[in-house]
């Protein structure tokens, strides 16, 4: 019995392995905790000895319908080759054709048998999906010296703030962004329309008779949206990599990293002068770009146990 967050019960698990089913994937975007507990069968009566494996691995789902492993070739008939790189403890051909003895774990061709035999012969079949595919970004924003993390879903306002006229206390906030692996995401900032907002508008017509456009609408705000990637070591000096100014700022963050999300310090800047304070959204969207999909395909081949590492050519890609 398996049970994911807290100890199981007799009737509440998540999963149960047994001789058809024999290992089971839990993926998550941040970890999870995984409870087992072994229960031999009712005819079972001396002490057995049992071992239980755990693989971490980058892929949600292995596409067990191909008739190899990642990297070995077919031969034809049910044979496979390992390719040169190979120096796990199975013999230098494997056979997983259909030879059906009654029993699934006994069938060369079948998800269970490969499954076995992956975690016996240090080998993996193909990726579907990786598990940054699935994730979405965290945003997390600084609020009287605490960091607080909050819960984005694509395409949805994130979070709100409300920023003080330029030069004053409170007219920036410090934001971070972690995007997950093989993923790119756009993070836009744009003005909330309020009745502050819209007295304003009101105050300009009325002076100007002119008021015509969304910039008016919305008082004609401002902000900056400055970026620093990668970590803050203690000791260096700051600085903002990017900065993008406007009405509406708008910034790409690509991560290319197979295994890790990638963090990203954002600085957002109201540029308002006199009476401009200013509620503001942000917004977190999924992208997808020429260099996620060039990162996924990398990134499907990187777990394969033993093959060159492919993860390392992200390095060469931030």
């Amino acid at each position: 019995l398996i049970k994911s967050g807290q100890p199981p019960t007799e009737t509440d698990h998540d999963y149960q392995m047994t001789r058809k089913e024999p290992g089971f994937t839990q993926w998550s975007c941040r970890g999870v905790s995984l409870f087992f507990r072994v229960q031999l069968p009712n005819t079972v009566h001396k002490k057995s000895k049992y071992g239980v494996t755990l693989t971490e691995d980058n892929c949600v789902d292995k596409d067990y319908s191909i008739r190899c492993p990642g990297g070995w070739k077919d031969k034809g008939d049910g044979w496979c080759l390992p390719p040169k790189y190979y120096a796990g403890p199975c013999r230098k051909q494997n056979y997983f054709g259909e030879y059906n003895l009654g029993r699934e774990y006994s069938n060369p061709s079948s998800k269970v048998y490969k499954i076995l035999w992956a975690e016996r012969c240090g080998a993996d079949w193909p990726c579907k999906e990786v598990i940054g595919r699935q994730c979405m970004p965290d945003l997390q924003y600084v609020h009287k010296g605490v960091w607080h993390l909050t819960s984005c879903k694509d395409k949805e306002v994130c979070q709100m703030f409300t920023l003080a006229e330029e030069a004053k206390k409170d007219d920036w906030r410090m934001l971070l962004v972690e995007v997950p692996p093989t993923s790119a995401v756009a993070v836009e900032v744009g003005s909330v329309i309020t009745l502050k907002a819209v007295n304003r508008f009101r105050e300009q017509v009325a002076h100007d008779h002119k008021g015509t456009g969304v910039e008016d609408m919305l008082g004609k705000d401002e902000f900056t949206l400055a970026v620093k990637k990668g970590d803050i070591v203690e000791g260096e000096e700051w600085e903002w990599t990017n900065s993008f100014r406007g009405a509406a700022p708008y910034v790409e963050l690509h991560n290319p990293l197979c295994d890790r999300f990638q963090k990203f310090f954002l600085g957002l800047y109201n540029n308002n002068k006199v009476g401009g304070s200013a509620k503001v959204g942000v917004t977190i969207n999924r992208l997808a770009t020429k260099q996620t999909k060039a990162a996924d395909s990398r990134c499907k081949l990187s777990h394969i146990r033993g093959a060159p590492d492919y993860s390392k050519a992200a390095e060469n890609e931030m």
